[in-house]
């Protein structure tokens, strides 16, 4: 539900991949739309092999570029593309 209980329940567990939505409440009133970015950034400072999947609901170029700069392994905004990368 929030970037600090996702960070909490990956340094406590095992994971093939992670999916973030962009965008989440985080707690607050209003959508932080770098969500996914910050926690694909928190997550490869504690792991730089795990798959990470960054799910929104519109991909631009300066969205793939800034992505791949936290670690993102990807960033789609299919459904089909996402199931794909998975199945990868």
């Amino acid at each position: 539900t929030n970037t600090k209980e996702a960070i909490k329940r990956f340094e406590d567990g095992s994971f093939d991949c992670v999916i973030s939505d962009s965008c989440r409440h985080d707690g607050k009133e209003v959508d932080n739309c770098q969500a996914g970015f910050e926690l694909s950034s928190q997550i490869r400072k504690l792991d730089d092999d795990v798959r990470i999947y960054i799910y929104t609901d519109e991909v631009n170029e300066k969205m793939k570029m800034k992505a791949h700069k936290v670690g993102a392994t990807a960033i789609t905004s299919s459904p089909s593309e996402l199931l794909k990368l998975l199945s990868d």
